[in-house]
């Protein structure tokens, strides 16, 4: 075995699936066989690490207190491990089934766990920390090294707000796509209603936020490509025109997700360049007004929600209105169907990537 050619290890390892606790032993027992098997298994083992926690939807994955356990053996003489290294991608997904005040106190714990692992990721380019019902604190991202050639950050629970968070956004040149959304819980936390500088943020390609945080936003963001918004109903007491002068910094975007979005019309004209579009409304139907807003623009593709009665007329009536359209997917609602249209014809249905809103643009 010491004197296989490493492709062998590497012909083995990708077999394995680390998920499977019988490929993660598998993958345990590689490491011992000999130095080249040790580098290979390493690699696998650490490169993505993910944790989720139990759900009212995933009762089969751990509870809080179990991975809790997980996160303080990671951080347990974390500066002699030699698998961090070769982290690419760092997940800590938890949601606690307790009572406000419990998650928070919970959060502050993880919180001070994640900031004794953060420093050893060297080379990570993918960090997502979500603590449902709690704040992610983002004074332990600061610790990163700023060698780590971090692409994609989500951060929930923390909005733009954040001094700490300013911060270590301006320090990061490499990033690119950015997710930041603050609950009804979080959302006073450590605010501050100072506009962002021109030179605050990287050159970012991708950025969801909740529409309460795009008053940060006053100048242009040239290099921004798709703007996922939630929580649009706080668009709802401003004016056409004041909706247009909050969207002006987005105003070159071509790809736009709408999730629970209230008034349509009043977004869309304020994104002359969209191409692409997903709308996740907060009704099923369309008006007349919103109809017109979209036969102004030149959208290639849409995403929208619909009953599963009308779903084809729905989106023949899009195509009618829509003159540059060439791919319509339309989800029927309480159903996990989703159908597409292509230049006018049903093409049947198509696996559902709303998880995957990138893909599903390259796909179409």
């Amino acid at each position: 075995m010491h004197g296989l050619p490493p492709e062998i290890f590497f012909a083995i390892v990708d077999e394995l699936d680390v998920a499977n606790p019988d490929d993660h032993k598998a993958l345990h027992s590689l490491l011992f066989v000999s130095k080249q098997a040790n580098a290979v298994a390493l690699r696998a083992i650490y490169q993505d690490i993910i944790i989720c926690s139990k759900t009212p939807y995933h009762p089969q994955l751990p509870t809080h207190d179990q991975l809790l356990r997980l996160l303080c053996s990671l951080s347990r003489d974390i500066e002699h491990n030699p698998g961090l290294r070769f982290t690419t991608t760092f997940s800590c997904l938890m949601t606690f089934i307790c009572k406000y005040e419990d998650a928070v106190a919970h959060s502050r714990e993880i919180n001070g766990v994640l900031g004794s692992i953060i420093p050893f990721l060297v080379n990570v380019r993918r960090v997502t920390i979500s603590l449902h019902c709690g704040p992610a604190d983002p004074r332990i991202l600061r610790a990163l090294p700023l060698s780590a050639p971090l692409s994609h950050l989500s951060i929930l629970e923390c909005g733009m707000g954040s001094d700490d968070l300013r911060d270590f956004l301006a320090s990061r040149p490499t990033l690119e796509w950015l997710n930041i959304y603050t609950s009804g819980h979080t959302r006073s936390i450590g605010r501050v209603h100072l506009p962002l500088n021109a030179d605050a943020l990287p050159r970012i390609l991708s950025l969801s936020i909740d529409t309460v945080d795009i008053m940060f936003f006053e100048n242009p963001l040239p290099s921004l490509v798709n703007l996922n918004l939630t929580n649009t109903w706080h668009l709802g007491p401003m004016s056409d025109a004041e909706v247009v002068r909050r969207m002006a910094p987005f105003a070159a975007i071509t790809s736009c997700h709408l999730h629970r979005v209230h008034d349509v019309p009043s977004i869309i004209n304020s994104l002359p360049r969209l191409e692409y579009l997903w709308v996740q409304p907060t009704r099923l139907e369309f008006r007349e007004a919103e109809y017109r807003a979209l036969s102004t623009t030149k959208l290639r593709y849409l995403r929208c929600d619909s009953s599963f009665d009308t779903a084809r007329a729905f989106g023949s009536r899009m195509f009618d209105t829509v003159k540059t359209l060439v791919v319509v997917d339309i989800t029927a609602h309480f159903c996990e169907t989703t159908i597409r249209m292509c230049h006018g014809n049903y093409q049947g249905p198509v696996f559902d990537q709303s998880e995957k809103w990138a893909r599903c643009l390259v796909d179409s």
